[in-house]
């Protein structure tokens, strides 16, 4: 039997209009608290790629099947905890269609944070550090988009 490499695939839908994340409620077996907000995500299946995997998660949590246009890669990396590559998603909310409707509870609990009150959540270590990331990125990024004020020009008066 052939053995396939084994990764973890997770991810988080982003409304950049609200500001807010979808995450997931989940217990945790790593850390002393019994539930915390997480991302969406799981092991992949056989010859699954990370984007399918974390595309397959997110539809058996919540009923969305993502296009795979939308789903944006924000990073990857070991995790040591688990011996396993961990590779990081997101899709924007607002890409889409109709998602608030076609959002299904199935059994799963899920809910809209607040980006300004994500990190006040009871988060999972890694969790913690994947919203870290898309935060900081989110942040160079306006940085990066902000117009660019004009040095202004001492009056000759004053030279």
């Amino acid at each position: 039997m052939k053995q396939y490499a084994r990764y973890y695939s997770a991810g988080f839908i982003y409304n950049s209009r609200t500001k807010k994340l979808l995450l997931a409620l989940k217990e945790d077996t790593t850390e002393q608290t019994a539930v915390v907000w997480s991302l969406f995500g799981g092991l992949n299946k056989r010859k699954e790629n990370p984007q399918a995997t974390f595309q397959r998660e997110i539809l058996e949590a919540t009923g969305v099947r993502l296009p795979k246009k939308s789903v944006q890669s924000l990073y990857d990396y070991k995790n040591d905890d688990f011996g396993v590559d961990r590779h990081v998603f997101y899709v924007l909310a607002l890409d889409i269609k109709n998602l608030q409707k076609r959002l299904k509870h199935l059994g799963f609990a899920y809910e809209w944070v607040s980006l300004d009150a994500m990190f006040d959540q009871n988060l999972s270590k890694r969790t913690k550090q994947d919203l870290t990331y898309f935060y900081r990125e989110l942040e160079a990024k306006e940085r990066k988009d902000a117009p660019v004020a004009q040095p202004q020009i001492a009056s000759e008066a004053f030279l």
